[in-house]
């Protein structure tokens, strides 16, 4: 009986219809989903941006055959500069599966903000102290590792699905976008390693300034068992008119999260 009942509220929960793709375009651009995820993908952005700035600096920091100043860094320390990273992101992405489900999908990426500047800021005043370069890198790979987890989850939780696979190609997109981003600010004349390294810490602070104000999912909320500020959430990211009681009841059976059943639902007994 409860997996027939189950299946008859995922019929029943139609309301309001399939979006088309162009009413979903729209419905974004204007809507608080949109703004949602949008806020959540510029920490892929961040990620970008730390995956490309070794390219760029390179040759600015360290030693080459055709430089070889005993000021710069050698190619093996400047090999670690780069590597270091990937050691940051393996660690977060590890820790942060732990942590995600105590403080939440948006506190979560909302603690991130002030490590990742603080990494940046590290490696833009290190000067030619190579171990600040290492810890700066580390810091900052363990950061955007920790976004490549938390902001995907985040926007699965609050999309509908009919548009859910064309908000997770967002992250991606991002990634990329923060990538061409280092490359075209790096490669104009006159930006120094220094002007480049601040501008990068620029996107998680513009992140935790926009995404402060966006909701939780409602996901989250019906674990902690907290039912209405589930409603609200939901409400935030669906509009006034949408039938949230039936979504929520949808996220109650599959995933077996509280809701109480003091609730009053449309009847879904019969098809």
């Amino acid at each position: 009986m409860g997996a027939c009942r189950t299946a008859v509220v995922l019929r029943s929960c139609v309301n309001p219809p399939p979006l088309s793709a162009c009413v979903c375009v729209r419905w974004l651009a204007a809507g608080s989903l949109g703004l949602s995820s949008v806020a959540a993908t510029l920490g892929a952005f961040s990620l970008g941006t730390v995956l490309a700035w070794t390219s760029p600096t390179g040759t600015r920091l360290a030693q080459s055959s055709t430089n070889p100043d005993p000021s710069l860094m050698t190619v093996a320390e400047w090999s670690w500069v780069g590597s270091l990273m990937n050691v940051g992101a393996t660690l977060s992405v590890v820790l942060v599966g732990a942590v995600i489900d105590r403080l939440g999908r948006k506190y979560t990426m909302l603690a991130l903000v002030l490590p990742f500047i603080a990494g940046w800021f590290m490696i833009a005043w290190a000067g030619q102290t190579v171990t600040l370069y290492y810890v700066g890198r580390i810091v900052t790979g363990m950061m955007g590792g920790a976004f490549s987890v938390s902001a995907p989850v985040y926007i699965s939780e609050i999309a509908q699905k009919e548009i859910r696979g064309m908000l997770g190609t967002c992250y991606q997109l991002m990634i990329t976008s923060g990538i061409l981003f280092v490359y075209l600010v790096g490669g104009i004349e006159g930006v120094s390693v220094f002007a480049l390294t601040l501008t990068c810490s620029f996107v998680p602070l513009l992140f935790g300034a926009i995404f402060v104000f966006m909701p939780e999912t409602p996901r989250q909320y019906l674990q902690k068992g907290r039912v209405e500020d589930a409603r609200k959430s939901l409400r935030w990211f669906r509009g006034e008119h949408y039938n949230i009681d039936a979504e929520l009841q949808v996220s109650h059976l599959l995933y077996k999260l509280p809701y109480p059943s003091s609730h009053n639902f449309p009847s879904f007994s019969t098809p």
